[in-house]
């Protein structure tokens, strides 16, 4: 069985991590599965028991910003204007890496993504340990993301050592932004706007969409770069279609056969099984549809959900038709 441990319990988390097993905790976005850097067999677990592809790059949680220096090099100093700004918190910047990080831990890539959490408990973990952590979402590789210990324990309860219990803020990762090749990218939207990055560097920045990469020059960036880039993410077992009004979702209900279905919008709208749309709720609304063993999910998006780049980024990934779901 997998521990569940309190939040004033993570020096024994620590121990578990310097071990090199594995431990999930909590972080201001969603649930991180964390494990050393530093420890070859750790990252081996991880990717196995996620079920994870190799070539699907981690983030790496560190304490403070000395750590980034040995995990580093060339680092532009438009990377410690946004670290100044953004650190700690949902913000995930990705640099040229040292020699002392292992490219499993990259994809294989000579670039690193580093993120300082500002979760208290995520912070207390980092500093008790004193190593850098990978620390992807807490979930099998594809499905919804961990929001919750009850999402860890569904998908790793005897797979993992321990848990850390606590509750997460956002609900979804983070804003990861790439300082390659002279650029600033956002490569994965997250709780941080574009707009605000912008608005803080003065500069104009960039948005990459993997659905697009491989054709966009201007940003030149592999579609592997970051995690959620490459493949479907966030899905559940049941087919995702998306709507962006009332008279669209009609249609297609009218249209189609009466199968079992979960609807996740700002209100209900017919008799159909409702989960609210929010940043917070979408991970467990998602899950929810696969506890009901819903044939599909229709998810009606406002305006104001339109707008938020990072919440129709993880409603277009699980929504995507790639049938391979990792």
């Amino acid at each position: 069985m997998t521990r569940r441990l309190s939040a004033d319990q993570v020096d024994e988390a620590a121990t578990l991590l310097q071990q090199g097993e594995l431990v999930a905790f909590p972080t201001e976005t969603v649930f991180g599965l964390g494990a050393s850097l530093l420890r070859d067999q750790a990252l081996d677990a991880l990717f196995k028991v996620k079920g994870r592809p190799l070539d699907n790059p981690l983030i790496v949680h560190i304490p403070d910003l000395s750590h980034a220096e040995l995990l580093t090099r060339d680092l532009p100093q438009v990377f410690f204007q946004l670290a100044e700004r953004f650190w700690p918190g949902p913000f995930t910047m990705i640099v040229p890496k040292s020699v002392n990080v292992s490219k499993k831990a990259t994809g294989g890539l000579d670039s690193v993504a580093l993120r300082i959490p500002s979760h208290k408990t995520a912070q207390a973990l980092l500093r008790s340990v004193n190593e850098p952590l990978v620390a992807p979402s807490a979930n099998l590789s594809g499905k919804p993301s961990g929001t919750c210990i009850d999402h860890v324990l569904e998908d790793f309860d005897g797979k993992i050592a321990a848990v850390i219990e606590g509750s997460v803020l956002l609900g979804i990762e983070s804003t990861v932004v790439s300082l390659l090749h002279d650029q600033i990218v956002v490569v994965r939207p997250g709780c941080i706007a574009k707009e605000e990055i912008e608005a803080f560097l003065h500069r104009e920045v960039a948005l990459s969409h993997a659905k697009n990469i491989a054709t966009n020059i201007a940003t030149n960036i592999a579609t592997n770069i970051a995690p959620g880039m490459k493949y479907r993410h966030y899905a559940p077992l049941a087919r995702v279609e998306l709507f962006l009004t009332t008279e669209d979702l009609e249609r297609h209900l009218e249209q189609s056969p009466a199968i079992s279905r979960l609807l996740i919008a700002k209100k209900p709208y017919g008799s159909l099984p409702f989960c609210p749309l929010s940043m917070l709720s979408l991970y467990d609304a998602l899950r929810k549809a696969d506890h009901m063993r819903c044939d599909e999910v229709v998810i009606l998006c406002d305006v104001e959900t339109q707008k938020n780049a990072g919440l129709m980024n993880r409603l277009e990934k699980a929504a995507s038709t790639q049938d391979a779901r990792v």
